[in-house]
């Protein structure tokens, strides 16, 4: 369940070209799943607002 989520929505954000990652078993503990966003130097505000924009919906919306 958790993993499968994880993977989705990386899935998702990689797909709108931001650079995350799932982090899944065995790499980290089964049921702490999480996410890695990798942000630079160079990101700007506006790149930033809008991956906590596409964040935001896929988690409140489950939108695809």
């Amino acid at each position: 369940r958790g993993a499968e989520n994880v993977v989705r929505l990386s899935a998702q954000l990689q797909g709108k070209g931001f650079d995350v990652r799932a982090l899944i078993p065995p790499s980290t503990p089964r049921r702490q799943e999480c996410l890695r966003f990798v942000l630079h130097s160079f990101n700007s505000e506006v790149e930033i607002d809008n991956l906590m924009e596409e964040l935001d919906g896929c988690l409140c919306c489950g939108r695809d």
